[in-house]
């Protein structure tokens, strides 16, 4: 289990259901600040000191409102016609990407002004790519016909290639930035608009609502696969690459690998579209004159998370208490091992705790669709769980601070190298807030969020890039 950080934890790929509330900032001046004179109704009526009575209003009638912010104009922070060579395409992206994660992540649901923010910077973007391709083709057409399968460079960062390597590095990271952002716009356009309430809810109309239903289809069906290493000592994840293609030739076949790519201590992650293919293709790899070797890749088992259960539910009863008073839940146990509680974690409330369990990927389906579950006198929410570790010692990935080898502490709030989080100066200053990852991997101004942020593009991308080695069936 991992130790308890004295600074803020990371919020997790499912840190969702109103654990994360967004902040916000008014830049309008306050009702009371503004100079008020009183009708003869008794209403306070803004007074303009500098208005003129012969171009006034006539009495009675209301001022012009501004448009909601939903009609407004969608202002982005780069645009496709700022892209004139790859380091402008680079930081172009980038840009309406943040702003694309932001906005997912901002508050309990997606508003009708995110959605448009996202629509918006998700064309733009496309339109950038489209600009690079029209200036630079040879550039894209070699990278599209070399590189097209290796594309996790926060892979690449963490295993340490050369220099050499940061020209491919940065190709494979803009095609994942698209492919990222065109996902996210078909999911965004797809959703329903969010209809503003028609009344107050009560404690007992929140008690009456039915269980909402958790969208799943974002999470991947996961393909067979495996992992590929050299057997000599290479360099970087490319010459791991060089061999596999020089290994193995899918001429002879009727089929070839659903996706390539690097992942860490310089190996590949080969999926393919069934177990066949897979089998087919080890045959191939493992042999004696064989240069590199494979194996099937292992899974993680899903994870779950139930929010807000009672403190006075122990929590060794928990399983018990699940599968006895959930009929689709209890059809779907067949042995203790199909739902397993792991640890438990604290909730806002004193009086209530989170509890974290690991499941198959049958039984995560059908309590992530469902939302809800009956524990007890309770109905609890449940949403899927990424179990990301990072440690906050040297706010790398894979590892708690128990287990750290550096000596020294980085600190997450101002991004330096001389003290932890513990001792910064800054913390409470939030205008000194700086990523210490995203510092050190040269993202330009983007670095204005702590490096434990859930809104962090690395802590995104690993995320990411866990969530693809779990099996969801």
């Amino acid at each position: 289990m991992a130790d308890i950080p004295a600074e803020p934890a990371v919020a997790s790929a499912a840190a969702r259901a109103g654990n994360v509330t967004a902040g916000s900032s008014c830049e309008e001046p306050l009702a009371s600040e503004l100079p008020t004179t009183q009708s003869s109704q008794g209403i306070s009526q803004v007074v303009n000191k500098d208005a003129n009575p012969a171009t006034a209003a006539p009495a009675g009638r209301r001022n012009a409102r501004p448009p909601p912010p939903h009609l407004m104009p969608v202002e982005l922070p780069a645009t496709a016609n700022e892209v004139t060579d790859l380091s402008s395409l680079s930081r172009v992206v980038t840009l309406l990407t943040t702003i694309t994660i932001k906005a997912i992540n901002e508050g309990k649901s997606v508003t009708t002004t995110n959605k448009k923010l996202i629509v918006a910077a998700s064309a733009e973007t496309q339109k950038a790519i489209q600009r690079f391709g029209v200036l630079f083709p040879n550039l894209v057409s070699h990278e599209l016909d070399e590189d097209r399968h290796a594309t996790d460079t926060a892979t690449a960062y963490h295993s340490g290639l050369d220099n050499s390597n940061t020209l491919e590095e940065l190709r494979g990271e803009l095609k994942s930035c698209v492919d990222e952002v065109k996902k996210l716009r078909r999911v965004i356009t797809s959703s329903p608009p969010i209809q503003p309430p028609t009344s107050t809810r009560t404690y007992a109309s929140v008690i009456r609502t039915p269980p909402t239903t958790t969208n799943i289809t974002d999470i991947p069906r996961n393909r067979p696969a495996i992992v590929v290493a050299s057997k000599k000592e290479v360099a970087n994840s490319t010459e791991t690459l060089n061999a596999f293609r020089a290994q193995v030739s899918f001429r002879d076949t009727t089929f070839a690998p659903a996706d390539v790519r690097r992942i860490s201590k310089n190996k590949l992650m080969v999926e393919f579209d069934n177990v066949e293919h897979r089998d087919s293709t080890l045959a191939k790899i493992n042999r004696q004159d064989s240069q590199i070797t494979a194996e099937p890749s292992k899974k993680l088992q899903p994870m779950i998370i139930l929010k807000g259960v009672s403190e006075t539910i122990p929590h060794d009863q928990l399983v018990n208490i699940i599968v006895n008073q959930n009929e689709t839940i209890k059809s779907s146990v067949t042995n203790e091992s199909d739902l397993v509680f792991k640890f438990k974690r604290s909730n806002r409330s004193s009086r209530l705790y989170n509890a974290i369990f690991l499941t198959t990927p049958d039984l995560w389906r059908k309590m992530v669709s469902a939302g809800k579950i009956n524990v007890d006198h309770q109905r609890v929410h449940v949403e899927d769980y990424i179990p990301l570790l990072q440690c906050y010692n040297c706010l790398q990935f894979g590892h708690t601070r128990k287990r750290c080898t550096e000596e020294r502490a980085s600190c997450s709030h101002c991004a330096s190298e001389t003290h932890g989080f513990k001792d910064c100066p800054n913390k409470l200053d939030p205008t000194k807030s700086c990523c210490f990852n995203c510092n050190k991997s040269r993202r330009g101004d983007l670095t204005d969020h702590s490096a434990t942020s859930h809104t962090c593009p690395i802590v995104s991308i690993m995320t990411h890039r866990l969530r693809t080695r779990i099996d969801y069936g």
